[in-house]
């Protein structure tokens, strides 16, 4: 923000946001219905019609073999849903073998020998596609017709713009999964609720905030803010970018390495508020026993939001099951119990409606959807490699530089 949006313990050479969201609701002590292991069991879902992707000369992947048999996905812990989607994989002798990365920047180097290392569903947030589409992942264009209920994402799928689910040709790859935005966290007996990230670094609130130590959704969040998108930085902008989250830092007590510690530092009182944070911080600030943590998003600067999703990269097998699997995962029903155990927000039609209320509340309704994504659109991170923009490499040197500055 998945997403994901480098890594909680060494974020300056590795990218962190969708882990440290994990790492958060590893640390979620008695909040099973919407933790790492969680408590509500996905019901067999139904159809409602596909729609076939438009495609710009991408070959779409198309199902190969029957229902049934092995799936194998890398991507982050959670992000795979076997409990909500257990009960479809039990019933259709499905096996979906999971193998668990740390940080994003692990799926290019698992590819890096050439060809597919024998993954059939890789998961990230849709921040990262830029990124891995220059560190040599290739991602197989979705055929959303054998997706029995692609239909379902509408209007989701509208309101953000399909676009930031697709490749640069165009293509559509990821099918979203769940999402969630960037705001301010902030301790309501301590300050009125922010309307600016400006606030923030106002004097009064030296060595009272804290921010993730993460390049990507700091300098995502900073570009939004200040006008630009940080996929596309020119070397002012980002230098731009750098001046602002200099004043943020110059106010941090400290940079924190997970959102874990985030929600720590603000239940205990360290801070009263953080930069570039995330609504279930509250929740886990309130497990810990101060129920006042709360977040806004409603910035007059607007903010960025995230969404993480599946991936098929080329080369995968038993395509035929990993659409049954992801159909799956627009039942309604079954995407709000899977959004839910990540703490995020549904992306179906209907979802919202059957989310626990302490996660639906944390985001906007779906008939704020429309005026919310139209503001604030999703994270998108710098290209691996480019010759015309700010690279991902050299945006995590400077996030190292203004840090040792601070």
């Amino acid at each position: 923000m998945s997403s994901d949006f480098g890594h909680r313990d060494e974020v300056s050479a590795e990218r962190s946001r969708g882990l440290s969201r994990r790492a958060l609701l590893q640390r979620g002590a008695g909040l099973a219905a919407v933790g790492l292991t969680p408590a509500l069991l996905a019901a067999c879902g139904g159809s409602s019609g596909g729609t076939t992707a438009a495609s710009s000369g991408g070959t779409t992947a198309g199902p190969t073999g029957t229902v049934g048999g092995t799936v194998n996905y890398f991507g982050y812990q959670g992000g795979d849903f076997l409990e909500q989607l257990k009960p479809f994989t039990q019933k259709n002798g499905i096996n979906l073998k999971s193998s668990y990365l740390s940080t994003a920047t692990e799926i290019p180097a698992k590819f890096a020998a050439g060809g597919n290392p024998g993954y059939d569903v890789i998961q990230f947030t849709t921040a990262e596609i830029p990124f891995m589409e220059t560190s040599g992942v290739d991602l197989q264009p979705l055929d959303t017709s054998q997706i029995s209920n692609w239909g379902n994402l509408e209007p989701f799928l509208g309101y953000v713009g399909s676009q930031n689910f697709s490749n640069a040709a165009g293509d559509i790859v990821c099918l979203p999964t769940d999402w969630g935005a960037l705001g301010i966290t902030y301790d309501k007996t301590k300050m009125k609720t922010p309307t600016s990230w400006e606030q923030l670094t106002e004097p009064a609130l030296a060595g009272k905030i804290t921010t993730l130590d993460d390049p990507g959704s700091n300098f995502a969040l900073t570009a939004e803010i200040l006008g630009f998108n940080s996929a596309e930085m020119t070397k002012d902008q980002l230098d731009e970018a750098s001046e602002y989250l200099k004043a943020i830092l110059a106010n941090c007590k400290s940079v924190a390495p997970s959102y874990g510690d985030i929600a720590n530092l603000l239940a205990t009182g360290e801070v009263e508020a953080a930069y570039a944070s995330w609504s279930a911080v509250g929740a886990f600030a309130a497990e810990a026993g101060n129920k006042n943590i709360v977040t806004t998003v409603d910035l007059k600067e607007g903010t960025v939001a995230f969404a993480e999703g599946w991936y098929i990269p080329k080369g995968a097998e038993n395509t035929a099951t990993i659409y049954a699997l992801m159909s799956e995962l627009l039942d309604p029903k079954v995407n709000a119990e899977a959004a839910s155990s990540v703490f995020c927000a549904s992306v179906v039609k209907g979802g919202e409606a059957m989310q626990p209320k302490e996660v639906s509340s944390l985001y906007p309704s779906e008939s704020e959807w429309q005026e919310f994504f139209g503001k604030n659109p999703l994270a998108v991170n710098p290209p691996a490699a480019s010759d015309e923009v700010v690279t991902y490499g050299e945006m995590i040197d400077r996030w190292t530089q203004i840090k040792s500055e601070a």
